[in-house]
């Protein structure tokens, strides 16, 4: 079995390629009707439906170069990778996560207004800033 590709790390958190392997914990999450109602339509989804979505993440790694990337919580150092620039989007309202996201070094990019009429937050975090 191949490891899952590495995209980033810090001193604290590796981020990573999603896989088949990451349906339990995908499934913890997103079958939460509390935090699903900040992604997508809101409602959570069953196992199957993690499964698709994992199937459509890996998708874009193959024709788009990106995809939904899994964060994991190290317990040990490790180098950087040379990645240059990383995204993340939460609705506006969802404080929560943004403070998440400042707290992991990213900063405020833009908000956007989406084709439904909904906002959409982008945090950026780039190489070479603290």
């Amino acid at each position: 079995m191949n490891e899952p590709a590495e995209i980033y790390q810090t001193e604290r958190l590796l981020v990573r390629h999603i896989t088949d392997g990451d349906v339990d914990a995908m499934h913890a999450v997103y079958g939460d009707a509390v935090a699903m109602q900040w992604v997508d339509d809101g409602q959570p989804l069953d196992r199957q439906g993690c499964m698709r979505w994992i199937a459509v993440t890996k998708r874009n790694y193959a024709t788009r170069g990106y995809g939904m990337s899994a964060l994991v919580l190290k317990h040990y150092a490790a180098e950087r990778l040379d990645l240059r620039r990383v995204i993340a989007t939460t609705a506006p309202e969802n404080e929560a996560s943004q403070r998440v996201l400042l707290k992991v070094g990213m900063s405020h990019l833009e908000t956007t207004r989406d084709e439904d009429g909904s906002c959409t937050k982008t945090f950026v975090w780039l190489a070479g800033n603290p």
